[in-house]
């Protein structure tokens, strides 16, 4: 077995040993978007490794959710292991500022109670409809950026963006005593600084699947869709029995 000080396996960068000679292990750097990069180490394995995976398992156990199970347990472990480095000023509608910091980016569809799916109809508009046999392809893939902002009460949710495709985002809008949700065509890196706020959304789960989504800017604005078949739209509500604003992400 080889010599191994557990102390070790808290250093910030891993050696390995060959002819009492310490080498620098190479990283595989992986670009997987603009600003997110995936770093494969490659190590031998030693006790040190182990050691390594030792800590930080049970740093996720302290910090996931113990009840999670399947894919909102995969979810929750790639919010931890997908990290990014981009921070972004923003000015909010009251004047302050403050910096976001985008951590971490996933995929995902998304069925609301009524198990009826979020679908993209024509170029700019959702619906949510029961798909029938061989119509699951229709499911829109979201991808969702996972922000962080120093000052947010944890209470909050998440605070995520939603895009369709790389350069189609969610947005809200006010007009007159309603909330408008928009698709707007643009790239991230585009958003202006006063913009930004109209894109993002308060991501809060309860229970294992229950998510709804807020807007940052128009609070107690739901992303929603109605109980009614007929009513296939999704837009944006305020809470009421008369919309559904929970849905499951997949």
């Amino acid at each position: 077995m080889d010599d191994f000080d557990l102390s070790q396996a808290l250093e910030d960068r891993c050696y390995l040993e060959k002819n009492d000679i310490k080498i620098e292990k190479e990283d595989e750097v992986i670009k997987l978007e603009e600003g997110l990069e995936l770093t494969v180490s490659r190590d031998r394995k030693t006790m040190k490794s182990v050691s390594n995976l030792v800590l930080v398992n049970n740093k996720m156990r302290r910090l996931i959710p113990p009840e999670l199970r399947g894919d909102a347990l995969c979810r929750e472990i790639m919010e931890y292991v997908a990290n990014e480095t981009i921070f972004k000023p923003v000015q909010n509608s009251s004047g302050g500022k403050f910096t976001l910091h985008r951590v971490a980016s996933m995929e995902c569809s998304l069925t609301d109670s009524s198990q009826k799916a979020i679908i993209l109809a024509g170029e700019s508009k959702l619906e949510a409809i029961t798909l029938r046999g061989g119509e699951y392809e229709r499911k829109v893939k979201f991808k969702m950026s996972r922000y962080v902002k120093a000052s947010h009460s944890s209470n909050d949710g998440q605070l995520v963006l939603l895009s369709i495709k790389d350069s189609l985002h969610l947005s809200c809008s006010e007009e007159g005593d309603i909330v408008i949700l928009k698709l707007k065509e643009c790239r991230k890196e585009d958003i202006s600084e006063t913009d930004l706020e109209c894109f993002l959304f308060y991501k809060k789960t309860t229970g294992i699947s229950h998510t709804t989504f807020e807007s940052f800017k128009y609070r107690d604005w739901y992303i929603s869709t109605s109980f009614e078949d007929k009513d296939k739209e999704v837009v944006m509500c305020q809470k009421s029995p008369s919309r559904n604003t929970c849905f499951t992400e997949r």
